[in-house]
């Protein structure tokens, strides 16, 4: 009986991973449309708000707030904010700012990568072999596109791929956190603590931002906060 709970658990992970590298496809291109309009730490902290008012909205309708009262692990619940919900999304977001949306998508699959060198030769957890050839079958796909020969050379895409070798990092951490709390709450806090963040830079270092690009920007911002920072 518990296999068989733990192959349904690990059947539904599969889905929502396979979701998310269907997002991920999207992803830089909604976020380079964005990035057209404003600033890398404006996009930031509009889409962190959007995604923090969508995580809200989701934990008052399950009633989840009750968790905020019984927080665990703190140092995880810090460094796993501190790597995916700032480090992460502003290399990410600056690095796509200097390159392209196709080069971001190939890139950003190398997670998966550094996700085995992590998991498996840190970690020790076990890769089946066909995992493992699909995983050397990306690194060759981001070499090839890191080459200056193949598509022109980028200081963003390095800024990606560097973004692509900590997420994880941060994503051990979310998990360890998972076990104590739910995600919507934990994302709910990743979403807060990165709007300050960028928040505050974005007060600390000022653009010139008009209310018309804000607001011509407002349908990517939501997008990219709840779809894809959420």
């Amino acid at each position: 009986m518990i296999k068989t709970k733990e192959k349904n658990q690990e059947m539904i992970g599969n889905i929502y991973l396979s979701l998310n590298v269907l997002l991920a496809g999207v992803f830089p291109v909604v976020g380079k449309l964005a990035l057209n309009k404003l600033d890398a730490i404006t996009v930031l902290a509009g889409g962190t708000f959007f995604a923090f008012i969508y995580f809200a909205i989701i934990i008052t309708i399950k009633k989840e707030w009750r968790q905020l009262k019984n927080i665990e692990s703190k140092k995880d619940i810090f460094w796993a904010i501190f790597i995916i919900g700032f480090l992460y999304q502003i290399f990410y977001f600056i690095g796509l700012n200097a390159t392209t949306p196709g080069n971001a998508v190939i890139i950003s699959l190398s997670e998966i990568f550094f996700s085995y060198l992590f998991f498996h030769i840190w970690r020790k957890e076990n890769f089946s072999i066909v995992a493992t050839a699909g995983l050397l079958l990306i690194a060759l796909g981001v070499v090839i596109v890191l080459s200056p020969k193949f598509n022109g050379f980028h200081y963003g895409d390095f800024l990606i791929l560097f973004a692509a070798s900590i997420a994880p990092s941060g994503n051990y951490f979310q998990r360890k956190v998972r076990g104590k709390m739910c995600g919507n709450m934990l994302m709910l806090l990743r979403s807060f603590c990165g709007f300050i963040i960028f928040g505050i830079i974005s007060f600390l270092i000022p653009t010139k931002v008009s209310q018309n690009e804000i607001t011509s920007a407002l349908p990517l911002l939501i997008i990219n906060g709840i779809l894809m920072l959420g």
